[in-house]
């Protein structure tokens, strides 16, 4: 089987505290502990079975680590991965991974 990894972008982090510009129209106040986090994608591309994880940043260590829960979860399922293909972010590209 074939592994897809790819890892996109979210404004995820933490909870407003106030209603947003869009339905006040004040710009003026914004909500704290706004950021960034990192949503790791593996989909199986014969049954498309997809496992997914979240990480505070988009570093090799954080690829390596997916990688091998990735490898982990799909073994459970009976699944050998034959190869993976990425997006090729620079933590896909590193000597780690």
């Amino acid at each position: 089987m074939r592994v897809g990894v790819s890892a996109k972008v979210g404004a995820i982090q933490g909870r407003f505290e106030r209603t947003g510009h869009w339905i006040t129209g004040d710009r003026t106040q914004s909500s704290r502990n706004i950021g960034w986090e990192f949503l790791f994608v593996a989909i199986d591309d014969h049954s498309r079975i997809a496992f997914t994880r979240i990480y505070a940043d988009e570093r090799k260590e954080s690829a390596v680590s997916f990688v091998q829960a990735a490898t982990q979860y799909f073994a459970g399922l009976g699944i050998t991965i034959e190869r993976v293909i990425t997006d090729n972010g620079s933590a896909f590209r590193s000597h780690a991974f």
